[in-house]
């Protein structure tokens, strides 16, 4: 009798990706409940890459850690807001740049500057990340957006090298070193 092979278990293999979506998703609710402001959204900030046929999104401040300040924040316009927000987020790490939290404020700031077309600074931070926190889960995150922060900036041969490096950090059996792969070579 022929042995069964065996077949891979994604959910079971993957179930990290699973759950940070999940985390996402429910935090965004959680935001946009405790807002008190129903008629206002988010602007659409879009995908940045598909990992296993699930869309990698750019994130809003706080969802990817860091406290985000609201009090005081409903009257301003969306610039004034990212601008106190970036204000806030250096603050934050100036005081303790190597904290629990530094890795995840780091992101937000990210997100912000990229919000504000602002990717130099965006790729600078998110580069911080990957160089002083590489345990960290954001550390993950920050490799999978630099190839496209580059590329929104205009450079390709930095987006490529970030897909490289992507490619050297993961195990070839990897989710992100397939995906790095593919779009390494798409460029």
């Amino acid at each position: 009798m022929p042995r069964r092979q065996e077949q891979p278990n994604v959910l079971k293999d993957n179930w990290y990706l699973i759950v940070a979506v999940v985390v996402l998703l429910v935090g965004g609710a959680i935001a946009a409940f405790m807002s008190g402001d129903e008629e206002e959204t988010l602007p659409e900030t879009g995908v940045v890459g598909q990992v296993s046929g699930v869309d990698v999104v750019r994130l809003e401040p706080g969802q990817a850690g860091g406290d985000v300040p609201t009090i005081g924040y409903q009257d301003l316009t969306p610039d004034e807001r990212d601008q106190k927000y970036i204000e806030d987020y250096q603050k934050k790490l100036a005081e303790d740049p190597d904290g629990a939290d530094a890795a995840g404020t780091m992101m937000s700031l990210s997100v912000v500057y990229r919000r504000q077309l602002q990717y130099n600074d965006a790729a600078i931070v998110l580069e911080d990340i990957v160089e002083k926190f590489p345990e960290s889960p954001h550390t993950r995150t920050a490799m999978i957006q630099l190839p496209e922060v580059y590329r929104e900036a205009g450079d390709v041969n930095m987006a490529r090298e970030s897909y490289r490096r992507m490619m050297d950090h993961f195990p070839p059996d990897t989710q992100e070193h397939q995906w790095a792969k593919q779009q390494y070579d798409r460029l």
